[in-house]
């Protein structure tokens, strides 16, 4: 099912699936289970940081924000409290590829005297109404504005988020897209005033741009979607295929030096190489590369890191995948002196799925979990949603999430065994990343470990025996 049909229907023993348009373009997604109890509503917009420069990096991300702060019926509080009445969790979030306002709650909800109350349309509704008659106050923007500096403050103080912000910057770096944070850039963000924020929405919120798309209990009709979503203007801005992003156009290496209060002082790292984009015929491969290498507790890095070598809490692989580009990553955090030997065992695992492959057996172990995720993704009306909203902004066929994982069950260990073969050839040709939070600077170590994993482990081998 594709997300520009005007219509089609699927059904299964739970769900109806349908998309229509509206008569300005915007599309409407029902994902119709009448047994469930749950309902969950995510307006889409088709726009996220990939679209930005480097003049415009954070608007996207500070006029998400701006529109919960009051509209020309509703203020800011009245928002909230109208979710409160209505059970519902609601946020919103601004990705690389979309941005999304979302909320979940109990389809229908109990009131006094037996009555019930459906909770699908004014939800709904608070949506349309903060799209389409957002104030953007001068006074609540200068406000915001400090709000979502804060927030980038408080990533960049946590490790994780500082090193999930600088693997973009190495990976693709220089004013590409891709190499920064959707949270924005701060000296966009101060620069910002109501005339930008005003000029963005009303250029990039446009009809055939954006999506309603509900999941559980209850379905919207097309003439009420139509109600709340009509005035849209109609339009798109968003090209199909955005213009192509290089690898490694920034630093080979970021290191944030910061010492911590714990006695256990730790080095936390990220090594990234090329990966593909979820819209080439490989992405099946990858993803269950990087769950072979270290996608559970079943996994290679896992048992050798952690399990055997008692290095680190955890050690993993992950693959992020966007529009004709992605990145494979290897992570852990440990001892500053135990930091490169960890590296080694990781590159020495990954060459040794390159060289020697794996047993169909093992493959088939993690397609079980990797599927089983996929299942356990598709029980809440609001997991459904999210995953339907990412699949129409992809320009994907929508399906649950167990059809789009079946691929992953035909990949095959020749498969796996290609694609760690590119990844070890990255790195053998200087294509590898390296962010890391340590205490002390242990990038050149690292870099070595990554290139020549036996000489490390070589030397720790020594040391022992000595």
């Amino acid at each position: 099912m594709s997300g520009t049909d005007s219509k089609r229907e699927g059904t299964s023993a739970e769900s109806i699936l349908s998309c229509e348009l509206l008569s300005n373009g915007v599309t409407l997604i029902n994902d119709y289970r009448p047994s469930a109890d749950d309902v969950a509503v995510f307006l889409v917009v088709r726009r996220g940081s990939r679209n930005e420069t480097p003049a415009t990096a954070g608007l996207a991300h500070v006029l998400e924000h701006l529109f919960f702060d009051g509209t020309s019926t509703r203020s800011a509080r009245q928002i909230s409290e109208e979710f409160s009445r209505l059970a519902a969790r609601s946020n919103a979030f601004t990705g690389v590829e979309m941005v999304a306002y979302h909320a979940y709650a109990p389809a229908r909800l109990q009131l006094s005297g037996g009555r019930v109350a459906d909770t699908l349309a004014p939800l709904a509704a608070i949506f349309s109404d903060m799209v389409l008659n957002s104030r953007l106050d001068p006074d609540e923007v200068a406000g915001e504005l400090n709000i979502v500096l804060q927030e980038y403050a408080s990533e960049m103080e946590d490790p994780e988020g500082w090193l999930g912000s600088a693997v973009h910057r190495v990976a693709w770096g220089g004013d590409q897209s891709l190499a920064w944070d959707p949270l924005g850039r701060v000296e966009v963000i101060r620069s910002l005033d109501r005339a930008h924020l005003a000029a963005y929405r009303d250029q990039f919120y446009l009809a055939g741009d954006m999506a309603l798309v509900v999941s559980g209990g209850d379905r919207m009709g097309l003439s009420q979607a139509q109600e709340l979503l009509g005035q849209l203007p109609s339009g798109s801005s968003i090209p199909s295929h955005p213009a192509p992003v290089l690898w490694g156009q920034g630093s080979a290496r970021e290191v944030d030096i910061r010492s911590s209060s714990s006695p256990e002082e730790q080095c936390s790292f990220v090594v990234a190489l090329p990966g593909c984009g979820w819209d080439e015929p490989e992405i099946y491969s990858t993803v269950m590369t990087a769950a072979v290498l270290g996608g559970s507790d079943a996994s290679r890095l896992f048992q050798v890191v952690r399990q055997r070598e008692k290095l680190a809490y955890g050690a993993y692989a992950s693959h992020d995948s966007y529009q004709g580009t992605g990145v494979f990553m290897i992570d852990a955090a440990t001892l500053p002196a135990d930091a490169p030997r960890a590296v080694a065992l990781c590159s020495a695992e990954l060459r040794q799925l390159a060289h020697d492959g794996l047993a169909a057996e093992e493959l088939e172990l993690h397609q079980r979990s990797v599927y089983g995720a996929a299942v356990l993704s598709g029980l809440t009306a609001e997991q459904r949603a999210e995953h339907l909203a990412y699949r129409w902004a992809r320009h994907q066929e929508l399906q649950s999430p167990m059809a789009a994982a079946a691929p992953l069950l035909s990949v095959t260990p020749g498969e796996i065994q290609e694609v760690a073969g590119q990844l070890v050839a990255a790195i053998d040709d200087g294509l590898a990343r390296l962010v890391m939070v340590s205490p002390v600077d242990l990038s050149r170590e690292l870099e070595l470990a990554l290139r020549e994993p036996q000489t490390v482990l070589g030397r720790g081998a020594n040391r022992a025996s000595a």
